[in-house]
């Protein structure tokens, strides 16, 4: 948590590999991904990790459920299964009957709730999560953040999430406070 603009995306970022940081190291399995190629760093993005960006960054072109399945795709799933995981994400954020439509037929909490199910549907290690409930009403963040510690416990993911919302910090087992692009306290 902390305020805009005060380095929780950028913190976020660099721990998913998505940017390189400036000094230090990210250990990940006990290896330092900041010193794996871009290719490699890549791979691990694809396959290990998940990530729900701010402002859901889906491909236009493409349908719902093809946005969901693309991870899957790109990593050699077969299609048949790639789809039928895709499905059962769009059943869990309660988007089945929107699996045909593209991302400007929906609103912007629905395409909030299909780029969560695009970063579930690899089952990764880490969910990083950029104000994932950013675009939802109040129910659907309740089932977002339900959907979360259910996925946490039974596929033994960590959650990794930036929110200015009390209420879905609250959700957490650790919050951490940035400021200025520091970490000022803990709990």
């Amino acid at each position: 948590m902390g305020p805009s603009g005060s380095g929780k995306s950028t913190l976020l970022h660099s721990l998913a590999a998505i940017i390189p940081v400036d000094s230090g190291e990210i250990l990940f399995d006990g290896r330092n991904i900041g010193k794996f190629s871009d290719n490699k760093r890549s791979i691990l993005r694809r396959t290990t990790f998940g990530f729900v960006f701010q402002f859901s960054q889906l491909v236009p072109e493409l349908t719902v459920i093809d946005n969901v399945a693309l991870p899957l795709l790109l990593n050699g799933v077969n299609r048949n299964k790639a789809y039928a995981e895709a499905k059962k994400w769009l059943e869990a954020v309660g988007l089945t009957d929107k699996h045909e439509n593209t991302p400007g037929e929906i609103s912007g909490g629905q395409m909030q709730r299909v780029a969560i199910a695009r970063a579930m549907v690899v089952q990764p290690k880490i969910l990083f999560a950029d104000e994932p409930t950013g675009s939802l009403d109040s129910l659907n963040s309740e089932h977002v953040m339900e959907l979360f510690i259910k996925t946490a416990k039974d596929n033994g993911t960590t959650v990794i999430m930036v929110t200015h919302e009390p209420s879905i910090a609250a959700y957490a087992d650790r919050e951490i406070v940035v400021r200025d692009g520091q970490i000022i306290g803990a709990k």
